[in-house]
């Protein structure tokens, strides 16, 4: 469970592209992982990467800065559960974790590339692989 935490946490932070746009939970699992992994995400420092302080960077551009705060709306407005962030500022938008994402959803099934996780409770691997 620690690793999960410390997974998710370090997505988030590094904003790699080549990190997973979603993430499948057993629904057990789900439960215990989002209230360990919000207050790390919250507390990561939103500025300009040249500041000591900053945990997050801005994304390449405002334009994609946009383009990431719509596509988490979307993920709401389809139902899923913004648990924190979902907020912007210029080319900064705050880490966010989603909730009970339809695997459907773009925000689950095709790279971000920004600061945003998207968590899906299934009931085992069959389903997650489904």
């Amino acid at each position: 469970m620690c690793a999960t935490i410390a997974a998710i946490a370090a997505l988030l932070a590094s904003m790699k592209t080549t990190a997973p746009a979603g993430c499948f939970f057993r629904m057990r699992s789900a439960i215990q992982i989002v209230p360990a992994v919000q207050p790390i995400v919250e507390s990561l420092r939103t500025g300009h990467p040249l500041d000591e302080g900053t945990g997050l960077g801005p994304v390449i551009s405002e334009a994609e800065a946009v383009r990431v705060e719509r596509e988490i709306r979307e993920a709401v407005e389809a139902g899923a559960t913004l648990v924190t962030g979902g907020r912007r500022d210029g080319a900064v938008v705050a880490p966010s974790i989603l909730g009970d994402v339809d695997p459907s959803l773009d925000i689950s099934r095709k790279e971000l590339f920004g600061p945003a996780v998207a968590l899906t409770p299934v009931a085992g691997i069959d389903e997650a692989i489904a």
